[in-house]
């Protein structure tokens, strides 16, 4: 992974200004960023708010083993309050510190836990990108309307369901599917055969439409038209 410039582990730790390892980088952003970076250690020393760095090594060996017990890497960062590329940094890009929060906040993470606040389950979110595409709205539309990434909505209608979502990704869904059902594909530009034929897919899929559902959040909720298993 590579760091982005303008950060101050780049010039320190690189790669440099080719993008080449061994060496940090001395471009303007990065040397800026490491010159703010040492201000606002100075300031910290003298109000007495200042905490050295942690060893990375520990939190480096728990991170790895959650993710050999079966956590990935957004999980980790999630259930930690840190972001995705702090644990990347960590894992693959040779950090040697950590500071003293996100050391605590990595430690505290225990294989599995999905369960941490802001994080829930994904089952109607699921249901309700399906949804959208059995009415015939393609993955761009659901995307733009939502707001979350069309790769997490792919995610989301490939592996239904995955274990959990976040509270916000939830949220949008659940936002832009309450717009979405009101209205009908080609009133948000969609081509009518290309409703037509997402239609088609999502039925040979077994996807159900919004009619479908009573409580699209119910997990023993037998859809209109579905026969439960015995």
């Amino acid at each position: 992974m590579s760091r982005p410039h303008g950060h101050h582990l780049r010039y320190t730790h690189g790669p440099d200004e080719n993008d080449q390892p061994g060496k940090g980088c001395r471009c303007g952003k990065c040397r800026a960023a490491s010159t703010k970076n040492r201000a606002r250690q100075r300031v910290a020393v003298i109000i007495g708010t200042h905490r050295p760095d942690e060893d990375a090594r520990a939190a480096r060996e728990h991170v790895t083993m959650l993710r050999d017990r079966g956590m990935d890497v957004p999980s980790i960062a999630r259930a930690a309050g840190v972001g995705v590329n702090t644990v990347k940094e960590l894992l693959y890009g040779g950090t040697k510190t950590v500071r003293p929060k996100t050391h605590a906040a990595l430690l505290a993470v225990q294989a599995g836990d999905l369960n941490r606040p802001g994080l829930t389950s994904s089952l109607g979110t699921c249901r309700r990108v399906r949804a959208l595409s059995a009415m015939g709205y393609p993955e761009r539309v659901i995307t733009r309307e939502s707001r979350v990434s069309r790769k997490r909505v792919q995610a989301l209608m490939s592996d239904c369901p995955p274990a959990r979502v976040t509270a916000g990704t939830a949220r949008k869904i659940s936002e832009a599917y309450r717009r979405l059902t009101k209205s009908n594909p080609t009133a948000y530009g969609v081509d009518p055969d290309v409703a037509q034929r997402l239609r088609g897919l999502a039925a040979a899929k077994g996807w159900l439409s919004p009619a479908a559902w009573q409580d699209i959040d119910d997990p023993q909720e037998t859809p209109t038209g579905v026969r439960r298993a015995s």
